[in-house]
Formats: C-alpha cells, structure tokens, sequence
C-alpha cells in the first residue's frame, strides 16, 4: 500500500533535537505539517524557521499533563485536526540514578 504523508498534521514530541528533530526534517520534506514540542523553545524555533510556515512550535513538559493538553488543544485550534503523534522524548542519560530510574521510564514510555 501506498499512501502520501502529504497534509498529515503530526504532533512530534522531542523535536528540539535528535531523533525528533530529523523526523521534523524528514516529514516535514514529505509535506506534512506538524507541531514541534519539547522543552526548549529556542532550538525549536530555529527548526521552524527552517522548516516553513507549516511548523507550529509549542514549548511542553511531557512530564505535566496540562502541557501535553495544551499541545494537543493548540495543535487542533491550529491545523484542525491531528492525525500522528510522534514521541520522541526522554533519553535516560548514563548517568541516571537508580532511585530516578523507575520515574524516567515511566516518562518515556506513559508520558507523564
């Protein structure tokens, strides 16, 4: 099967860098529109810019669930509708502690 990403409306969470931001990079190549969240605004905006006027950046804590709220309302009021969620969030550093550790997988995978 063969089907166009083509006007899709993704959210991309982590898209400040990483594996979110070449997602962005690549779907973004491929026509969809979509919403970057993560925690820094700064480096999020940079990749709009470069991304075009189908980007909206929304600054988001996936650990706060009136953020992961507020991406999803904005990213409605904004595109009107929102087909693919795409989390690409919450790297556990090697330096995580073990007493964190449960916390940081809980993030990763549910989160918040």
């Amino acid at each position: 099967m063969n089907q166009s990403l083509a006007d899709k409306v993704l959210i991309i969470t982590g898209a400040s860098s990483g594996i979110g931001e070449a997602m962005a990079r690549t779907l973004a190549a491929a026509g969809c529109k979509m919403t970057l969240a993560a925690r820094s605004v700064d480096k999020m905006q940079a990749l709009a810019g470069e991304l075009g006027s189908d980007a909206l950046v929304i600054g988001a804590d996936m650990t706060r669930p009136a953020d992961i709220e507020n991406m999803v309302a904005r990213t409605i009021d904004a595109f009107g509708r929102g087909d693919v969620l795409l989390m690409c969030f919450a790297p556990m550093p090697a330096s995580i502690s073990p007493a964190n550790l449960p916390m940081a997988i809980l993030t990763s995978c549910h989160g918040c």
